[in-house]
């Protein structure tokens, strides 16, 4: 991820309790439901359930690489079941719109995504690897809640457009564009830039726009489509905006922003320190919400084409 780092909500955030419904159960129904999930957890590893498909078909394969949980959360609800398989990184493993999907939470930055892609590769045989998540927004024209495809990705040490490398889609985007448009979603197609710190101000983001000519500023999709693309590996870079170019995201503490995990009492220190920080953090939690749901349905509609 990037600019959102930093204010990743904990398990009990508004964010996530507004996507996904509590249900209270008795101890008995608990362990039901546990043990339900457990008989599917050994079917899907056993590759069983593959085999309910009529002789010669089966599933294809889709790993999803989100940052944080609050990226996760409402793409966990569109699983028809999954399981946990991790306990290092969160991995939930389920069917999507017709297809084995597996979901992997990787945490933030470069180097946490490349042990969430080796990990996952050591296990699984993708046909194809989707790269989404919350981004920030590089141009005018981007609002909180659009969609951008990535056409090309480039780091943020390649220092300008002359040393991108393209990662992907060119023409393959074109179809995936039109899908979103037709589902009502406001869609684009233009250029990531992969960063290793958050950026958090207007004047960061044009200085970052000029510099390297992308659309959108995020965390891991370079590293994550590097990594796949040279074992031949399908790869898509798909994000969510959530702040836009003239927003501004608060400077809370660094340690904080990459565990993407902030404290009640760090945003409570901020907050003492910089009073007026109150409404950009109301405002990005607003936009928070709208893009959970933007991401949700977009990437139920790619995964549905796609790969």
């Amino acid at each position: 991820m990037r600019s959102l780092v930093q204010v990743s909500h904990s398990q009990d955030t508004p964010i996530e309790s507004h996507l996904e419904k509590t249900v209270s159960y008795t101890y008995a129904e608990a362990l039901v439901e546990n043990s339900l999930q457990n008989l599917l957890s050994c079917c899907f590893a056993g590759g069983l359930l593959d085999k309910t498909l009529e002789e010669g078909e089966a599933l294809r394969e889709v790993v999803i690489f989100t940052a944080l949980r609050p990226e996760m959360s409402p793409l966990k609800a569109l699983l028809s079941s999954r399981d946990r398989l991790s306990r290092d990184i969160p991995i939930h493993i389920g069917q999507m719109e017709g297809k084995r999907v597996i979901l992997v939470s990787s945490g933030v930055g470069g180097d946490r995504s490349l042990r969430a892609a080796e990990l996952s590769y050591s296990r699984h045989n993708p046909d194809g690897v989707l790269s989404t998540g919350f981004c920030g927004g590089l141009v005018p024209e981007l609002q909180p809640s659009d969609v951008v495809l990535s056409s090309w990705v480039v780091s943020e040490a390649a220092g300008s457009r002359l040393n991108m490398k393209q990662l992907v889609l060119g023409d393959k985007a074109v179809p995936l564009q039109t899908v979103l448009t037709g589902e009502g979603i406001r869609a684009y197609m233009g250029g990531f830039v992969c960063v290793s710190r958050p950026v958090v101000s207007p004047t960061e983001k044009r200085a970052l726009a000029h510099r390297t000519g992308a659309m959108v500023v995020e965390m891991e999709t370079f590293h994550l489509g590097e990594f796949f693309l040279s074992r031949n590996v399908p790869f898509l870079g798909m994000r969510t905006v959530v702040d836009g170019l003239n927003d501004r995201i608060p400077r809370l503490k660094s340690t904080m922003m990459m565990a993407g995990r902030p404290r009640p009492v760090d945003i409570l220190r901020h907050l003492i320190f910089h009073p007026h920080g109150a409404l950009d953090l109301w405002r990005l939690y607003e936009n928070g919400r709208r893009a959970q749901v933007a991401l949700r349905r977009s990437v139920g509609a790619v995964i549905r084409v796609w790969p």
